[in-house]
């Protein structure tokens, strides 16, 4: 199966949004996979991003790595991607105004990363560093949004996901991972 990176179709590397507010409270949520269902967060976005921007694409970039997704993809597939994702609300604030979107806690893992073929470096303390990671190409599941086992904040779609966002024309750009021959 060909997994892809989720990138914003908007074309400035300052395209970035922060979260605002309890950095702990969200690592607990999006990491752990613990904490309130019933959370909501702020972000700000940076200067890449504008309210036209904003409105037109249906995925933000988040310095944290937790996906945003305009309520567009949660009202046009929301139901498919409840089965790997629980969607929690996201006001973005851009040049003082406020865009309603979804911060994604993906709940699904697998194991994506191919330990034979990636790179890693050793740390002092004996644990690994993944430097350049190399992706399977069969999994041990079906997916449309997964994050790895190990590397928590390594989040992939699968084609199926990437066609479901065409087919239901989504702006989202799909990244190909580096995959084995």
């Amino acid at each position: 199966m060909r997994i892809y990176s989720l990138w914003t179709t908007v074309e400035d590397p300052a395209a970035v949004v922060d979260f605002v507010g309890d950095a702990r409270r969200r690592s607990v949520l999006f990491e752990a996979a613990t904490g309130d269902d019933q959370a909501q967060f702020r972000a700000r976005a940076q200067r890449g991003y504008t309210p036209q921007t904003l409105a037109a694409t249906d995925f933000l970039t988040a310095s944290t790595g937790v996906p945003i997704f305009s309520t567009r993809v949660v009202d046009r597939i929301g139901d498919v991607l409840r089965a790997d994702a629980t969607f929690f609300p996201c006001t973005i604030t851009c040049q003082g105004e406020q865009f309603s979107f979804v911060a994604a806690r993906i709940d699904t893992r697998a194991n994506l990363i191919d330990e034979s073929a990636s790179v890693f470096r050793q740390l002092s303390d004996g644990e690994r560093s993944l430097i350049k990671p190399v992706y399977r190409s069969e999994f041990d599941r079906d997916f449309l949004l997964a994050r790895d086992h190990h590397e928590l904040f390594d989040l992939a779609a699968s084609e199926r996901f990437r066609q479901l966002a065409n087919q239901n024309g989504l702006a989202i750009a799909f990244l190909p991972r580096a995959q084995p021959d």
